[in-house]
């Protein structure tokens, strides 16, 4: 299946540009189940995150690394788009949880070599070009500690019902995240760096739908497939919307 969009010479600054106006957006919410499942898989990953050195590299609005910290991780979060750093900073002040917060690119992170037992993301390198991906990757890596883990979670180039949804959202011009090229996987790319690809595999089966029902003729599916889903919860273990990457630094 072809993607309709092209990509930008200015990647970076446009995806800066698209997430900073979709995180300036008033009604985003503070949880939901796309939410529920990378909390999930980060907690397998990475077992208790207790006084765990955390940082969320593109974090938008910090909802689960909030989660991460109400669990006695030492959290930080980083994202280019001041508007996301503000919205996160307004849940974590909610809920009485302190966090570092830094606006900044994640291709030159502000912070000294081996800083974070766990760096990680979800839904970032999907909207960069492969060379900056790999960029981005190295990042994470110099900022990790050794033995340390970079968790990855991004759209998978083989879940077809995400595949489907994204194309009608292109065609109909509902598509609102920008470049998105959805990864197949990313181990040609780590083994170029000075880390180890542990495992590889996919999640969410069911969130995948999610794309479908955001056309507006499929709408009336919408809360038939939330009780499927809500009761048959254990079907987003299947392979499906995400990508899940786990690399340890060498």
């Amino acid at each position: 299946m072809k993607n309709r969009l092209k990509q930008p010479a200015t990647e970076e600054k446009l995806v800066e540009e698209t997430w900073d106006r979709i995180w300036g957006k008033e009604k985003i919410p503070e949880w939901d189940s796309l939410s529920q499942l990378i909390l999930e898989v980060l907690k397998k990953e990475i077992g208790s995150p207790k006084n765990k050195k955390i940082l969320e590299a593109g974090s938008g609005s910090g909802r689960i690394s909030l989660r991460l910290a109400q669990e006695g991780a030492k959290v930080t979060l980083l994202d280019a788009s001041p508007h996301a750093i503000k919205l996160s900073k307004k849940i974590f002040k909610k809920a009485k949880v302190p966090a570092k917060f830094l606006q900044a690119s994640i291709f030159d992170m502000p912070f000294a070599n081996e800083s974070f037992d766990i760096v990680w993301n979800a839904g970032v390198l999907e909207h960069y070009n492969e060379r900056e991906q790999q960029k981005i990757l190295k990042e994470m890596l110099r900022i990790c500690r050794k033995d340390g883990l970079i968790i990855t979670l991004n759209p998978y180039r083989w879940a077809i019902f995400y595949r489907i949804g994204k194309w009608c959202l292109e065609r109909s011009g509902k598509w609102t995240a920008g470049y998105e090229r959805p990864i197949r996987s990313l181990k040609k790319m780590v083994d170029e760096t000075r880390a180890k690809l542990t495992h590889e595999y996919s999640v969410g089966f069911l969130e995948q739908f999610t794309f479908l029902l955001a056309n507006p003729k499929l709408k009336r599916f919408e809360r038939r497939f939330l009780l499927i889903r809500d009761k048959c919860w254990k079907l987003n273990y299947l392979p499906g919307y995400l990508l899940v990457t786990i690399l340890r630094k060498l």
